[in-house]
């Protein structure tokens, strides 16, 4: 889903497991339980830095 913002520009929303699924490089979702130690890693730190408003409580 694509949202307007006031200055112009436009964000798209898409659900938090494709979101890191495509941070990881990962082509199909099932993919991200093949991650290495280290990619989970990288992945847990960029979900530490996500504000926990734009995710829905179902995600």
């Amino acid at each position: 889903m694509e949202r307007k913002r006031g200055d112009g520009t436009m964000t798209f929303e898409i659900p938090l497991v494709d979101a890191l699924s495509i941070q990881a490089d990962c082509m199909y979702l099932s993919d991200l339980r093949y991650l290495d130690k280290w990619q989970r890693v990288r992945l847990a730190r960029i979900l530490e830095q996500l504000p926990a408003d734009p995710a829905s409580l179902e995600e």
